[in-house]
């Protein structure tokens, strides 16, 4: 059942009411701050969520619960999330600066585990070829 507070229905209408006074262009410039507002919000959220990933999928990876390519897709999924949020050419070589060093300690990491038994050879392929990508990304838009 719907509460319908009288102030809830009196605050609703009053705001209804004074939209019909506001001059267009002045609501939809509130509008389009609403949405920037709630556009920052989400895509904070987005990063910060993607962020967390990695790092749980890192620490999955270390103790052997997880296998290397989950890793690897939770590593590739920030990229996309940061790059699709850099503004400029120096914010994207930034960015892709910092995710080569993450790619550069997952391909150690591999090569540790490999080195110990725990896992395949091709963990270290996969990891080099990962790393190699952004280093060529970067040589991109460093030209």
């Amino acid at each position: 059942m719907i509460n319908r507070s009288p102030t809830i229905v009196v605050s609703i209408a009053l705001a209804l009411a004074s939209l019909s006074v506001i001059p267009q262009g002045a609501a939809r410039g509130r509008e389009v701050e609403d949405d920037s507002i709630e556009m920052a919000a989400a895509v904070q959220q987005l990063r910060e969520t993607a962020r967390k990933l990695v790092d749980l999928q890192a620490q999955a990876y270390r103790s052997g619960e997880a296998g290397f390519e989950q890793l690897l897709h939770a590593q590739r999924q920030l990229l996309e999330v940061e790059l699709e949020l850099a503004k400029t050419n120096a914010d994207r070589v930034e960015i892709l600066s910092k995710q080569l060093e993450l790619a550069k300690k997952a391909e150690e990491l591999a090569t540790a585990r490999f080195k110990n038994g725990d896992a395949p050879s091709s963990e270290i392929l996969q990891a080099r070829i990962a790393r190699l990508r952004i280093e060529v990304a970067l040589l991109k838009e460093r030209e």
